[in-house]
């Protein structure tokens, strides 16, 4: 119950998972199957969920084929005499981890209230022939989808679903480019499509036949591993995770094409800073090859706005477009999503879309010639799925083996997000991170002791990615003992000043 109940977005839309054949709209399917596990269960929170969908979708909240059945499924009696048939009334934590250790499937959202910013994430192991190759993917939903989805299930072993739908590129996270790599999971793939994102496991088919065997095949075997939890961690103030994504890419430690790996580290970050309103992005990639190329992705349902536009292929509203603008933003009706990147410092982002490049993938792994393929043979146009007619890929126009993203996203709606994010760094440029409005976050690297200057407007910073507590925190040379440590970030307190701050942290 909890699970559904917070995978269920602020638009009263559940949130995707895998191949989505029912409508995620919460009409038809969903009502009669709760019905029948509350009334063997007896959860009153099932009830109060099950009057939800009555409220919303009335007798439509049961498929029309299976209405007779309602008189004996539903049961009133569980339904407590204080339910209101509202969303809000469920309340819970507002970030919540489910499937620990196995799916880590992380619901996190600002408030109950119909205008909370709403994120999804992630980052488990491979389970099912319906699953995706998305460790590391994450939505968000503000008023309107500002970070959406692009998978709509439609034919299952169509070109869509197996060269598109299924894979990382129709995800939010990581591609790492490796030129001509060979991908030929089984018989239903036809041709050679290697757009740089994760191994792909059990695409048609699985046998997976217990627990037991699943676990027997995690680590060797089928190598069903993909992403490892380390870090979470949520608050009033800021929710964090960080995962270890190295097992979903082939890596120096298992490549399922025999060779050296393309990666030797894969790591993903997700703070989202609760007062701020925003979300930074994280991650810390280990190649085993500087020219192989990581991409960061970002589906939304309309192109973005960008400056300094130039056309590669098509054109402007159909087609694939470079910007070396370090910004861009998502309008979606009054809905907006400002997108800051603040590594790399020498980034480039291609906006791919419009109806001939709608599920584009470069099938050879290599930008050179952007001679890719529009994969939408058997896609799908159900009308309760969500359209992303556009993706942004953010890189490095010189890769090398250790290459660093830090993307902020500040949503919003009625108007522009007041914070602009910038990018921080340390005087020693080894440690980096985000200066906001108010706060600070830095990044912190594994060297001993680093300084840093922040203005007199910060009044709490944020170290991030520490598992002790700093030994020493030196503001203008003198102790600063306003510190609060929890797992993997300290929360420093500055005091209230009007004069810059010149901090020295000593790990």
């Amino acid at each position: 119950m909890a699970h559904l109940r917070n995978a269920t977005r602020p638009d009263n839309i559940v949130q995707d998972f895998g191949d989505e054949g029912p409508r995620v709209d919460l009409k038809d399917e969903t009502r009669c199957v709760i019905d029948l596990i509350a009334n063997t269960t007896g959860n009153q929170q099932l009830a109060q969920y099950l009057f939800y969908l009555q409220k919303l979708h009335g007798t439509s909240s049961y498929y029309r084929h299976y209405r007779w059945g309602f008189p004996l499924f539903n049961n009133p009696v569980l339904l407590p005499a204080h339910a209101t048939g509202s969303l809000a009334q469920l309340t819970s934590p507002k970030a919540e981890l489910f499937g620990r250790g196995a799916s880590n499937t992380l619901y996190l959202r600002s408030s109950w209230q119909p205008d909370a910013t709403y994120i999804s994430y992630r980052a488990g192991h491979n389970f099912t022939h319906h699953g995706h190759y998305d460790a590391g993917h994450f939505t968000l939903f503000k008023g309107e989808s500002l970070v959406v989805n692009s998978s709509n299930y439609g034919d299952y072993t169509g070109k869509n679903r197996l060269n598109y739908a299924i894979r990382t590129v129709a995800k939010n996270s990581l591609l790492i480019q490796r030129s001509g790599e060979i991908v030929n999971p089984n018989q239903f793939f036809k041709d050679n499509v290697a757009a740089g994102g994760q191994r792909i496991t059990l695409p048609t088919g699985s046998a997976i036949r217990s627990p037991q065997h699943w676990q027997d095949n995690l680590y060797k075997g089928q190598h069903l591993a993909a992403a490892e939890l380390e870090q979470f961690t949520s608050t009033d103030d800021y929710t964090y995770i960080q995962s270890d994504l190295t097992a979903a890419y082939n890596n120096s430690e298992y490549d399922k094409t025999n060779t050296v790996g393309k990666v030797e580290k894969v790591q993903r970050a997700l703070l989202y800073l609760n007062k701020e309103d925003i979300l930074l992005v994280h991650d810390r990639i280990s190649t085993t090859d500087p020219t192989y190329r990581a991409k960061w992705l970002l589906h939304s349902l309309n192109k973005p706005q960008v400056s300094n536009e130039q056309t590669l292929v098509g054109n402007k509203s159909n087609g694939i477009i470079s910007s070396i603008s370090q910004h861009s933003l998502i309008q979606e009706k009054n809905s907006s999503l400002k997108i800051s990147i603040l590594l790399p410092q020498n980034a480039t982002q291609h906006l791919v879309g419009g109806k001939n490049y709608l599920y584009y993938v470069e099938a050879d792994g290599d930008d050179t010639a952007l001679d890719g393929t529009n994969m939408n043979e058997g896609s799908s146009e159900k009308p309760w799925f969500e359209k992303a007619n556009w993706r942004t890929e953010i890189f490095s126009e010189s890769p090398t083996r250790q290459q660093r993203f830090l993307i902020a996203l500040a949503p919003s709606v009625d108007g522009p997000h007041p914070i602009e994010a910038l990018p921080l760094f340390s005087s020693d440029k080894q440690s980096y991170g985000a200066l906001l409005k108010t706060s600070a976050v830095i990044f912190s690297q594994e060297q001993p002791s680093f300084s840093i200057d922040l203005p007199a407007s910060v009044k709490r910073l944020y170290l991030v990615g520490q598992s002790q507590q700093p030994k020493r925190i030196l503001l203008d040379n003198k102790p600063l003992t306003t510190i609060i440590h929890r797992d993997s970030i300290t929360e420093i307190q500055l005091p209230d000043t009007l004069l810059d701050k010149s901090l020295h942290i000593e790990l």
